[in-house]
C-alpha cells in the first residue's frame, strides 16, 4: 500500500484545490482524505489521537463522498464537538434526536436537514423494542431486541464517533450500528483507541465498520484463527497473529498520533464542553433564580436529605460551584458533613468518554474531595486502573513511580498536588473542574509540560455548559477575582 505520510502539504493542498471546503483542512487530515480517496474506500477508520480534529476530518470526508444525509452516532459528551464542527466546516443545519420515540423518527424522516446526531443510548428508542425472549436457562424474560422493521434506508453515510463502543460481542448498541451500517453505502469509524482490553475486540468493531472485509463476517473463525484460550481468557496466539491482524486492518485504517500531527502545538489547551442535566438546571434555579423584582425565588434548597438555608450569599455561591461538580455538601442533623450526589452527572460521563478514548496514561485534576469519591467510582465501574493520594500512605515520590513504571492509565490527583512530581510518562491532562488561579494552573501543567518531554501535550477543560464553570474559567483568563467573577454570574443569572 502507498505510503500516503510521504506526501507533501503542497502536494496535497495542490490534490484538494477544487474541493471547496469551507476550512483548510490541517496536514494529517489532508493525508487522511488522500487515504480514503486513493484507496477508493466507501468504509474508513481514522484511528486518530485524541485533539485531533477526528470529527472535522469525518466531516471533510463525507463531503468529498457527496453524502446528502448523515447518521452521527456519538456519546452525548461529544454533541457540542460536533455542533461546533458542522457549523465550522459546512453549511449544512443538523438535528440533535432528543425527545420520544415518535418524534425522533419525525426528525429523521424529514430532509430538512443533512446531518442528524444521535447518542448511543438513544438508538435503542428507534431501532430496538423490549420482548420477551428465553434465557440461557430457557426462562422468559424481557429484554431490548433489535427490530429491523424500524430501519430507513435513507442514510448515505453513517459516522460513529468513539466507535470503541461497539467492542462488545453481539452488544444491543453494537447490533444496531451494524444495521445501520449495512444499509448504507459509506461509513467512519472514529476513535483514539481502539481497543481496551484484548484483540478480541477488533472484530465486532471492524464488523460495524467495514462489514467484515478487514477480518471476515464470523467472529468463532477470527478467534480460532488468531487466538488460544489460555486459563479463562483468550489471547492473541503469538506474535505472528498479531501481526496478520493488524496487517488485515491496514485496508481501512489511517492511524495519526498527536506527534505525528506536525501543525498541532506543543501544548494545546482545549476546551470539552458538557450539556447540563435537566437536575442541575433545576437545581441552579432554586439556587440564583430571581422574580421579575430581582428578589431570589428560594430561601431554602430542599432536595434528597438537604433542607439548607440560602441566605447567605456566600452559601449560594459554593453550591453554584458544588453542583456543576455533580454534588452537593451538606451537615446532617447531628452536624457532620454529609455528600448528596446529583442522580445523573455528565461531567463524569464526559470524564470517562476521554479516557476510553485515549491510548496513553492520563493526568485528572479535580478541586473537591467528592469529586475525587466520584471519579474513583466511575474509573472502577469501567475497569480503567488508576493511582491516587487520596487515603495513600504512600509519598508522592513512591506514587510518581508507581505510575511511571506500572500499567496505571490514570493519576488522579487534587489540585495542591503540583509541585516536584515529573508526570512526563503522560502527555494528556483533564481538569474534571476549571482552576481559578492561574499560578495553580501553571503548576500542575508543569507536570507533563516541562524538561523531558518529549511529545507534545494536551491539556482539556471540562466545563458545563449553562453553569458557574465558564466564568471560573474566565476569572482565570482575565486575572479576575474569583469572588467577584461569581457575585457577577449570581447578578447576571437569567437576563440572557
Amino acid at each position: 500500500m502507498f505510503d500516503y505520510k510521504s506526501l507533501s502539504e503542497s502536494d496535497l493542498l495542490e490534490t484538494f484545490t477544487d474541493s471547496n471546503f469551507k476550512i483548510t483542512p490541517r496536514y494529517h487530515q489532508l493525508v487522511s482524505l488522500a487515504f480514503t480517496l486513493g484507496e477508493n474506500l466507501n468504509r474508513v477508520m481514522y484511528l486518530h489521537g485524541v485533539g485531533t480534529g477526528k470529527t472535522i476530518s469525518a466531516l471533510l470526508t463525507q463531503h468529498l463522498w457527496g453524502c446528502k444525509k448523515v447518521l452521527i452516532i456519538c456519546p452525548i459528551s461529544a454533541f457540542s464537538a460536533w455542533k461546533r464542527d458542522i457549523k465550522l466546516a459546512t453549511n449544512a443545519k443538523h438535528h440533535l434526536l432528543y425527545g420520544s420515540t415518535e418524534e425522533r423518527i419525525a426528525k429523521l424522516e424529514a430532509d430538512d436537514r443533512q446531518f442528524n446526531i444521535i447518542n448511543f443510548e438513544g438508538l435503542k428508542c428507534i431501532y430496538a423494542n423490549k420482548r420477551e425472549v428465553l434465557n440461557k436457562n430457557k426462562e422468559k424474560v424481557t429484554k431490548w431486541v433489535v427490530n429491523s422493521t424500524t430501519f430507513m434506508d435513507n442514510f448515505d453515510c453513517i459516522i460513529v464517533d468513539e466507535i470503541h463502543k461497539c467492542a462488545a460481542y453481539n452488544s444491543l448498541q453494537s447490533d444496531i450500528c451494524y444495521e445501520l451500517s449495512r444499509r448504507a453505502d459509506h461509513f467512519i469509524g472514529l476513535t483514539g483507541t481502539v481497543i481496551n482490553k484484548s484483540e478480541l475486540e477488533f472484530w465486532n468493531i471492524y464488523n460495524v465498520v467495514d462489514q467484515g472485509r478487514s477480518l471476515g463476517n464470523n467472529f468463532w473463525v477470527y478467534r480460532s484463527s488468531y487466538f488460544a484460550k489460555r486459563g479463562f481468557t483468550w489471547e492473541v496466539r503469538n506474535e505472528e497473529s498479531r501481526e496478520q491482524i493488524l496487517k488485515s486492518l491496514e485496508y481501512s485504517t489511517i492511524t495519526f498520533t498527536r506527534d505525528e500531527c506536525l501543525d498541532l502545538p506543543e501544548k494545546d489547551e482545549q476546551i470539552k464542553e458538557v450539556y447540563p442535566s435537566k437536575e442541575f438546571l433545576n437545581l441552579q434555579n432554586i439556587i440564583v433564580g430571581r422574580d421579575s423584582d430581582g428578589n431570589y425565588l428560594y430561601n431554602t434548597l430542599d432536595v434528597g436529605p438537604i433542607s439548607m438555608s440560602l441566605t447567605d450569599p456566600n452559601t449560594r455561591a459554593r453550591l453554584l460551584r458544588y453542583i456543576t461538580s455533580g454534588f452537593i455538601y451538606y451537615n446532617d442533623d447531628n452536624g457532620e458533613r454529609q455528600t448528596y450526589y446529583l442522580k445523573e452527572n455528565p461531567k463524569i460521563d464526559a470524564l470517562i468518554d476521554l479516557l476510553q478514548d485515549s491510548d496513553g496514561k492520563v493526568i485528572v485534576y479535580h478541586s473537591f474531595i467528592a469529586e475525587a469519591e466520584m471519579i474513583e467510582k466511575a474509573l472502577k465501574k469501567n475497569k480503567i486502573s488508576y493511582i491516587t493520594k487520596r487515603n495513600s500512605k504512600k509519598t508522592l515520590l513512591e506514587l510518581e513511580k508507581k505510575f511511571n513504571t506500572t500499567n496505571a492509565k490514570v493519576f488522579l490527583a487534587h489540585k495542591t498536588v503540583r509541585e516536584s512530581l515529573d508526570l512526563t510518562v503522560s502527555k494528556f491532562m483533564i481538569y474534571y473542574s476549571p482552576v481559578a488561579s492561574a499560578l495553580v494552573r501553571e503548576q500542575t501543567m508543569g507536570r507533563i509540560y516541562r524538561d523531558g518531554q518529549g511529545s507534545k501535550t494536551l491539556f482539556i477543560d471540562l466545563i458545563l455548559l449553562k453553569s458557574v464553570d465558564g466564568t471560573v474559567q474566565q476569572s482565570r483568563l482575565k486575572n479576575i477575582k474569583l469572588v467577584t467573577a461569581i457575585k457577577t454570574y449570581m447578578q447576571n443569572y437569567g437576563k440572557n
